[in-house]
């Protein structure tokens, strides 16, 4: 509880200087009158500075102050990283090397990852848009954006940020994921293939990110290419991934290209493995069953048919 206060105390400093930091001159002009006021009362006219050495002090507070915040960001810093995963670690090495900068990436990290409170680190991202930043700095503002924009459901936002991380060369595979997701997520099927085609081939390659090969089916399915569909199921099977769920969609993309007998084993086969959530997926069958010109039931009625036999 304490290191959770002193994070948010520290960050909280942070962008009450960032946002202020405009009028710091201009409040330490307006204080400058009652300040030298309050000097005569109490020391009379006996240490009155000349004006040389007023500047001089007038300098050394503003000084003092950001060696102050400078301490800060670094106790920020040293307590934040000790929180990160080493996938973030990886991420922020050698980038966001200022202070300031540095604490607010840190501040918007700790949202996501300890309150997923999507909005408020997206904010700070935000902010972070406004500074200088490398290309590579830049991409990774993009993925962890990307993140926040999955989070809040704006599907759009969350591929185009996605993408900026891809073109820095930032996090490719996961970028490439939220890329694809986000893009079928607003409809955007033919750009979500793009990534999921790049991506299935990371996948194979690097034997990662086991569900890619399905969710690339399921986007060709929804923009009505059963032999594509095919081809992604089939890929997941070979693999030996996602089996109850690759046998699913084989069945569906069976529909979509009109060979019902091998849907019907497709379909055996997937209830058999116990696809997840059978219920809806009987559902979703029905749908593509209707939006092909079949009967609703015909799966069922020619697996009861088969048995019967």
């Amino acid at each position: 509880m304490k290191k959770l206060f002193l994070k948010d105390l520290f960050s909280y400093i942070f962008i009450v200087h960032k946002k202020a930091a405009i009028l710091t001159l201009p409040v330490f002009c307006l204080l400058a009158y009652p300040a030298a006021r309050l000097y005569l009362h109490l020391f009379g006219y006996v240490y009155v500075p000349e004006s040389v050495g007023f500047v001089a002090y007038f300098l050394a507070v503003l000084l003092v102050i950001q060696l102050v915040l400078s301490s800060v960001y670094t106790v920020q810093f040293i307590v934040s990283n000790e929180d990160l995963s080493e996938f973030d670690k990886s991420l922020l090495s050698g980038k966001f090397r200022g202070p300031a900068v540095r604490t607010l990436i840190y501040h918007s990290l700790s949202e996501i990852n300890d309150k997923h409170d999507y909005q408020s680190a997206l904010n700070d991202l935000k902010a972070l848009e406004d500074t200088e930043l490398s290309e590579i700095e830049q991409g990774v503002v993009g993925f962890y954006s990307a993140v926040c924009y999955t989070g809040l459901g704006y599907s759009v936002h969350a591929a185009n940020s996605a993408v900026r991380a891809v073109k820095a060369g930032v996090a490719e595979p996961e970028s490439l994921m939220l890329a694809a997701r986000g893009y079928a997520g607003a409809g955007n099927y033919e750009q979500s293939r793009e990534c999921y085609d790049v991506l299935c081939d990371i996948a194979a390659e690097s034997f990662s990110f086991p569900t890619a090969f399905c969710e690339a089916g399921d986007v060709c399915l929804k923009s009505g290419k059963g032999e594509d569909a095919y081809r992604f199921f089939h890929r997941s099977l070979e693999y030996g991934l996602s089996v109850a769920a690759a046998q699913g969609g084989l069945a569906l993309a069976c529909i979509l290209k009109g060979n019902i007998d091998e849907a019907v084993g497709w379909y055996r086969l997937a209830l058999l493995s116990r696809i997840p959530d059978p219920d809806d997926y009987r559902i979703v069958c029905e749908q593509v069953c209707r939006a092909s010109g079949l009967a609703p039931d015909v799966l069922d009625k020619a697996l009861r048919e088969s048995v019967e036999r």
